[in-house]
């Protein structure tokens, strides 16, 4: 049955056995002889058999009126028979017994005319068909509705009943059925949850899960499920088996049908789980194959464990993946509870770990959610790592926590522990390394109730999370902390605590090392806060005695290289029918440093409104702002009736703070600070001095490093190289570069760093020969900022650093070079894969008299009673075999007494002999 033309299938054979073709009529068309009538209500049916692709086909074709309506619908039935089983599994199969897990028959079902209602007339229809023959499946109504369907008869064991299981394609996917739960004897297990079958390139894919909920002695099969991919049929079971403490749990156990003659049986499993009850014991795990990994992974298997016992539990989650690049991620987190040990004040409740290769940890970004990471809360908090939805639900909710990346390696380890009775702790130290950047850090969270007496109402309760981060890629270093509102409350439960804290710094290569802030409860309101600051929360207090009356507060205070600022608000509110009444009050404060200046607001304000015949209103307050220095200020107070009155004291406010002069700019700002000059590298150690004598750095012979630091920026730094005119030489920087210090008022200042170096003669060093860097740094705006206009506010809206400047310098001092010396003569030079070098002539040591041609000989024949001759033939065979002193000196064998002494110099060791 082929035209010539290419035909998808491969090995494809088609053997056509038997057909039938039947036409029906209605008796009243017949009689009428209406054609039109005719056509529309005559019946086709056609009825085929054969061998298709290696398995025998059955396929009915049914085209006729359905229902009331009488609207057509053609439908089309091919079911395959021919069983298939695990039995034809390699491997495993012959071992199985003969019918286990059989598959009888695969059907399609397929049909047009849209809706359906009347099922049941479409069901006569298409046993039309075939008369003779019944049905291989039970069709259910949902198939016959549906405009496409895909049945298979399942036998799980020999002689049990056999399951017809159809499902519907073109519309929506089934929900997935609960989890079987467990005999009554085991404990509630976190089962397998299936992953989605994977979509094929030319998106053919059918896949749809159906309830079976059926049982067989301790075995029951939850549900059956079908899958067409890549011109393949999979057959799914998700089933559990229950014998005596144990349950097991298989999900996705899978049967491939062939549809290609000659193409083998094959078997997949997506999970499996387990469950153990005894006695007190209950142990639950399960491990989830991803059908449908991300792309950057080729495999990721998860899995989740619990194990309880009277006294301790323990949970751990993790998964394998396999990256498309070929190398292998694995990442684990566990939790042991229950512990009972005592450390002194300390008691150790648990223990908390994890590891992960080629697996990047992301850590929380803000405190407040350090208590909800998996590390430190998660495993023991079932909302946050869902271990009862097992190894996908875990692997889903700690997507955004752990992920499979290469060049990552991370370890953590904490515990949980009870201070003094009374606070409740959990610390987790993490390291993680990656390319170009290390990570430390330390989350944790702490709670406390006071009192901590069981049965008694506690009247403050506080839970901190808390999280310390040091990165060498960025120079971080920051401890941040943050109250939880919901756990947190003073008094009573209404009257609630939040807020955080933050304490930062940040070193090199950070583009704002040198910067710092320490921040409670966060900043004025006046402040702009930069982009590497972080946003901490008021510190507040929000209490509401039922409806009536509410107080709320708030405070701050922080701290930075530039100012300070501190403040609060506090505000009470009384509402009832008819009347309601606030008290409102408020300070904030700034002060700057250099030049020293400050900005004080403060006020109240008290109302009250009176809902009666119209609404009445009175209000009166106050507002009083400083500043200074000089101090001056203005006062308004809100009255009533006679309105508001302002009353100015002082000076007005500054347009620029007081220029310093430079005495006073060295001393409180510079703190006295000069020029240093250390040895930052090559340094030995003191040797003891008499007493009296000052100490002497020593340094090593072979070089050392200078490092030469300036407490302001320096425009130029350069060397004095001795005397006239010319005698400083530039390093870095240049002449016409200059620098601002705010606190004189100076925009542009030459500020030149001058380094001399002398001998213990005084003669000068030319140290601008010798290998340099510059350092560069960011200073305070505050102090090297330009100085602030006549209008500008002091630095609340400016960044806290300036630009890098110049700084200082590091000086590389050479080690020493020695000329004119004689040099030894290595070792390879008379070794004897070296040539002639380095070799004596057996010939010449034999006329010389030397027996062996050793370092000996050669000195005794030098000094001895020797004739001239001799000695001088001698001097020959040394400078042929290189063995002579420096080259170069003419007379060097004028005085042989002195080559002699020394030959063990000379030579490093005895010369060879060579036969010539």
């Amino acid at each position: 049955m082929s035209d010539g033309s290419a035909t998808p299938l491969t090995d494809c054979s088609v053997e056509l056995r038997r057909g039938s073709m039947a036409l029906h009529l209605p008796a009243r068309d017949r009689r009428q002889g209406r054609k039109d009538q005719v056509a529309e209500k005559m019946t086709v049916v056609l009825g085929l058999s054969g061998r298709v692709l290696g398995r025998d086909w059955t396929v009915r074709v049914v085209s006729g009126a359905v229902g009331e309506t009488g609207k057509r619908v053609t439908a089309l039935l091919a079911h395959g028979v021919g069983a298939l089983g695990l039995t034809d599994l390699p491997v495993v199969g012959p071992r199985l017994p003969e019918g286990t897990g059989r598959i009888t028959a695969v059907a399609v079902l397929g049909r047009t005319g849209g809706k359906i209602v009347d099922h049941e007339a479409l069901l006569r229809l298409l046993k039309q068909a075939e008369p003779d023959v019944p049905l291989p499946l039970d069709v259910p109504s949902s198939a016959l509705g549906a405009l496409i369907s895909i049945g298979v008869g399942v036998q799980l064991l020999p002689r049990s009943t056999t399951y017809s299981v159809w499902a519907s394609t073109g519309g929506k996917r089934p929900e997935l059925p609960a989890a079987a739960e467990a005999p009554d004897s085991l404990p509630a297990r976190p089962p397998a949850a299936p992953v989605p079958a994977p979509s094929s390139g030319d998106g053919q894919e059918l896949v749809v899960w159906v309830k079976a909920d059926a049982r067989l002695g301790p075995l029951r099969v939850r549900r059956v499920g079908l899958v067409y991919h890549e011109r393949r049929l999979w057959v799914l079971l998700d089933a559990s088996l229950g014998i005596a403490v144990i349950a097991l749990d298989v999900v996705g156990l899978g049967l491939k049908i062939p549809l290609a003659h000659g193409q083998p049986v094959e078997g997949t499993l997506d999970g499996l789980g387990v469950a153990f009850a005894a006695g007190p014991v209950r142990v639950a795990g399960a491990l989830a194959r991803a059908a449908r990994p991300p792309d950057h992974l080729r495999l990721m298997i998860s899995g989740a464990l619990v194990a309880t016992m009277p006294r301790l539990s323990f949970a751990v989650a993790g998964m394998y993946a396999e990256l498309k690049d070929g190398s292998t991620s694995v990442f684990v987190i566990g939790h042991v509870s229950g512990l009972r040990i005592p450390l002194g004040p300390v008691l150790l409740n648990g223990l908390i770990g994890g590891f992960g290769y080629n697996s990047q940890l992301t850590l929380p970004d803000a405190p407040e959610n350090v208590p909800s990471h998996p590390l430190v809360g998660g495993l023991q908090d079932s909302g946050k790592l869902p271990l009862k939805d097992g190894p996908a639900g875990v692997l889903a909710a700690l997507r955004d926590t752990v992920r499979p990346q290469a060049g990552y390696l991370w370890a953590a380890a904490g515990v949980e522990l009870t201070l003094f009775e009374l606070v409740q702790a959990r610390l987790v130290l993490a390291a993680q390394v990656a390319p170009k950047d290390i990570t430390v850090a330390l989350l944790g969270m702490a709670g406390v109730q006071f009192p901590a007496v069981p049965g008694r109402k506690p009247y403050a309760c506080v839970t901190l999370g808390l999280k310390a981060v040091y990165r060498s890629a960025t120079g971080e270093i920051s401890v941040r902390g943050a109250l939880d509102p919901a756990q947190s409350y003073l008094l009573h439960p209404d009257c609630r605590l939040s807020g955080g804290f933050a304490l930062c710094t940040w070193a090199p290569p950070s583009p704002q090392a040198g910067d710092f802030l320490v921040s409670l409860g966060g900043y004025h309101p006046a402040f702009k806060r930069p982009g590497h600051y972080p946003d901490v929360p008021r510190i507040g207090l929000q209490w509401s005695t039922g409806s009536e009356v509410s107080v709320r507060g708030e405070c701050y205070a922080a701290l930075t290289p530039g100012m300070l600022m501190a403040g609060g608000r506090l505000r009470m509110d009384y509402r009832s029918r008819r009347v309601s009444a606030w008290l409102e009050a408020h300070l904030d404060a700034l002060v700057q440093w250099a030049p020293f200046s400050y900005r004080v607001s403060m006020g109240i304000d008290i109302g009250a409104e009176v809902y009666a015949l119209g609404t009445r209103r009175v209000e009166l307050g106050a507002n009083l702002t400083l500043w200074g220095p000089p101090t001056g200020g203005v006062l308004e107070v809100h009255l009533p009736v006679i309105g508001d009155i302002a009353v100015r004291f002082g000076p007005g406010p500054p347009g620029r703070a007081d220029h310093l002069d430079w005495d006073t700019f060295r001393r409180d700002v510079l703190g006295n600070r000069s020029v240093e000059a250390v040895v930052s590298d090559g340094l030995l150690p003191d040797r003891p001095v008499p007493d009296g004598r000052p100490a002497v750095q020593r340094v090593g012979r072979n070089g050392f490093e200078l490092s030469v630091v300036t407490p302001v920026p320096c425009t130029h730094l350069r060397v004095r190289t001795g005397t006239g005119t010319n005698k400083y030489e530039t390093l870095f920087g240049s002449s016409t570069q200059r620098v601002a210090l705010r606190p004189m008022g100076k925009p542009e200042a030459a500020t030149v760093c001058e380094l001399t170096l002398l001998t213990s003669d005084n003669r000068y060093v030319r140290a601008d020969t010798w290998p340099s860097n510059e350092t560069r740094a960011r200073l305070p705006a505050a102090a090297f900022g330009a100085p602030l206009k006549a209008d500008q506010s002091p630095g609340a809206h400016e960044p806290a650093l300036c630009e890098a400047k110049c700084t200082g310098a590091t000086l590389t001092v050479p080690g020493p070079t020695v000329k004119g010396v004689l040099d030894r003569i290595p070792k390879h030079r008379l070794d004897a894969t070296s040539g002639a070098t380095g070799r004596l002539c057996t010939s010449a040591t034999s006329s010389l008299g030397l027996a062996t041609g050793t370092r000996q000989d050669i000195a005794d024949t030098m000094t001895g009673d020797t004739a001239l001759g001799r000695r001088n033939e001698l001097c020959r065979v040394l400078e042929q075999a290189r063995l002579a002193p420096g080259p170069g000196d003419k007379n060097r064998w004028d005085r042989p007494d002195r080559y002699a002494p020394a030959v063990y110099t000379y030579a490093t060791a005895d010369p060879l002999s060579a036969s010539g």
